[in-house]
């Protein structure tokens, strides 16, 4: 079980602070083979923390992971300690191991570059292959380090587990002591950033997620609690979810069955539908941004990247220093214009659709540019091509979300949502990742009686009503192209209720 803003596993490969470089290929193998055979810790097992200074774990290619990790660590003159801290100073979980950092003596300036790694063996080897080089760090220089996780505790009452990094920002799992249950409390620290334009950059981003987030009203998106300031660090208090990241969910599983593949799929039409309603794109759709709880249920996750749908046209909202999307998931449009509409979404589900069932992406190429570039110019194999027990009308419809048209796919997610539903049928159980659903499940019992609602509304005759004529005079052209304007500066600047709301208004007169 994980909790959907990071990862409890480690050596994940992820992303580091702007300008890090990121873990090569052989070095993560390495590090994945000393995981698998690593003692979780409820059976005795430790966590090991390493901090690296700006650099990958080794830069070399050619010999093994475990010899050249053993090179690496011997030949940079930087790594010169190994510290131990007490786990509680980062988790406060109670749990009576240790955390070893492999640091140099700019240890408090490195809090943010972490990896985590389960288990003794791990350290066994680190510490065979740095012999007696190495020595601790004395207490008195690493205080400013657990200065800050002290600090941080203070945030949303208590901090109680480090769950990641999670784009630009660090996640907690806290407890919200004045109404006495756990959140996720996610923020970003204003030390991170090499200069002030990245880091309002990153504010501004983050109070967007936060602002677009709560607009969406759908059991589907994470709950947003609270926005606020601590010590000028923008923190963000969200619902807690827990459940599995579906892209470890593919790891585990490689290739779902195609009644939750189509499930995992509707669920987050129906999302997208009440988003695209707001005139929201999502822009990043992909397998780690999606998150299956125990129930079945699936959460939709970061909208920090977000487009507002204006009036004829697409409001970019991005800007210098933030990604559009993930290359491997991007329409064609997205990749060539820098355009994205709610068919664009669409294309990123019909990849998430092919990688559930078929066990990979769409495309796979050993370099970025060649994929990115196989899904302007090469058709989609079907998937009844690498698996046989697709039916062909689902194989049908992801062959249509990837057209490379946004004109060719399916009008909207309302319809792809009512493709899918047929395949809904007798869910087979996800053994480890889907429990049963409490009885009587208080969710379906509240979606059972609005569903008779609406269907009591639809029985009726309709009688139209007749309105007042609109006062309001009628825009000139001038007028329009400022409204649009100024939604476009609101847009920017974070407010898109307003935007919307100016949008609306010229569009009625």
């Amino acid at each position: 079980m994980e909790s959907a803003y990071g990862s409890d596993r480690g050596g994940s490969g992820r992303r580091f602070g702007a300008g890090t470089p990121r873990i090569n290929d052989g070095s993560l193998l390495f590090l994945q083979h000393m995981i698998s055979k690593m003692k979780p810790v409820e059976q005795g097992g430790s966590r090991i923390a390493i901090v690296f200074n700006g650099s990958p774990l080794f830069t070399g290619a050619a010999e093994s992971g475990e010899s050249n990790i053993r090179r690496w660590i011997l030949e940079n003159d930087w790594l010169e300690a190994i510290v131990a801290l007490p786990e509680q100073l980062f988790y406060n979980t109670g749990i009576s191991t240790y955390f070893w950092i492999l640091s140099n003596r700019k240890a408090p300036a490195l809090k943010d570059k972490v990896i985590l790694l389960d288990g003794r063996e791990c350290w066994s080897k680190m510490r065979k292959s740095l012999g007696d080089k190495r020595k601790l760090i004395p207490d008195d220089q690493i205080a400013s380090l657990t200065e800050i996780y002290k600090d941080a505790l203070t945030i949303a009452g208590e901090l109680v587990e480090y769950l990641g990094r999670g784009g630009y920002g660090e996640v907690w799992k806290g407890f919200d002591q004045s109404l006495d249950r756990h959140v996720a409390a996610k923020f970003i620290r204003s030390d991170r950033f090499p200069t002030p334009e990245l880091r309002e950059e990153a504010e501004q981003r983050f109070r967007r997620e936060a602002r677009v987030t709560a607009r969406i009203q759908h059991p589907g998106v994470p709950i947003i609690h609270d926005i606020g300031t601590h010590k000028g660090d923008l923190y963000l208090m969200m619902q807690l979810v827990q459940g599995y990241r579906v892209d470890h969910l593919i790891e585990h599983h490689r290739r779902l069955p195609v009644a939750w593949a189509a499930a995992i799929g509707a669920q987050i039409c129906a999302v997208l539908t009440v988003a695209h309603a707001e005139s929201l794109i999502h822009r990043d759709l992909k397998p780690s941004n999606l998150f299956l709880c125990p129930d079945g249920t699936v959460k939709v996750l970061d909208f920090g990247i977000v487009a507002v749908l204006g009036s004829g046209d697409i409001t970019q909202i991005t800007r210098a220093g933030e990604g559009l999307g993930t290359p491997f998931y991007m329409s064609p449009e997205m990749s060539l214009m820098g355009t994205a509409s709610p068919q664009s979404d669409l294309y990123a589900l019909g990849c998430v659709l092919h990688e559930l069932l078929a066990g990979s992406r769409v495309f796979e190429s050993e370099h970025t540019a060649a994929e990115v570039g196989r899904h302007l110019s090469e058709p989609p194999a079907p998937l009844r091509s690498v698996r046989a027990d697709v039916p062909a009308e689902m194989e049908r419809l992801v062959l249509d979300l990837l057209a490379k048209k946004p004109s060719d796919r399916p009008s909207g997610a309302a319809e792809v949502y009512e493709r899918l539903l047929p395949f809904v049928d007798a869910l087979p159980p996800l053994p480890g990742t889907v429990t049963a659903a409490p009885s009587p499940d208080p969710m379906r019992m509240y979606a059972a009686v609005v569903e008779r609602i609406a269907e009591t509304a639809l029985a009726r005759p309709h009688v139209p009503v007749s309105e007042p004529a609109s006062a309001l005079p009628t825009l000139s052209e001038a007028e329009l192209v400022a409204a649009n304007h100024r939604a476009e500066e609101l847009a920017l600047g974070g407010r898109l209720s307003q935007a919307i709301e100016l949008l609306e208004g010229a569009s009625r007169r």
